[in-house]
């Protein structure tokens, strides 16, 4: 029975984690830098999108801004949860730079075991999937706000 659920674990952790390739940023995890917006604009774009995906905002201030949203997928339940608390949060941490006239924005992806707890376990999750969703919102973002997205790979 012990090797039927290692077997199936394995295979959830496969399929639920994905083709892990790391972003092409100089930090690793999903980044852009924009140019001519302010810090403001830039944080009220990453808030909206975030509460139209289903987040909450947990923190922000001048530099940061933190969501969390509760994960409902079976497979994070298995992989995340805890006897403590089954569900598993999903948290993104926006760290907002200003650089002159641009602003870098870095995301770091985790999945929170136990969250809001004394016994909070933190699992990092800059890659696959996930940090491609990220990149591909923080893109989207700069598009909207008019300005133009510079990946920070690109010289």
């Amino acid at each position: 029975m012990k090797a039927i659920v290692s077997i199936v674990l394995v295979v959830l952790l496969a399929t639920f984690t994905g083709c892990v390739t790391p972003l092409n940023t100089p930090s690793g995890r999903p980044e852009v830098t924009v140019t001519g917006a302010t810090t403001n604009s830039v944080k009220g774009a990453l808030i909206n999108e975030m509460l139209n995906d289903g987040y909450v905002v947990k923190r922000s201030d001048e530099n940061i801004v933190v969501c969390e949203k509760a994960m409902d997928n079976f497979a994070a339940q298995m992989l995340y949860g805890s006897n403590f608390n089954r569900q598993p949060n999903a948290r993104i941490t926006y760290n907002l730079i200003e650089l002159g006239s641009s602003i870098r924005i870095v995301a770091q992806i985790e999945i929170i075991t136990n969250p809001d707890s004394g016994l909070e376990q933190v699992t990092p999750l800059n890659n696959g999937k996930d940090a491609n969703d990220v990149q591909n919102m923080l893109t989207r973002i700069a598009a909207r706000l008019d300005i133009s997205p510079h990946q920070a790979n690109t010289p």
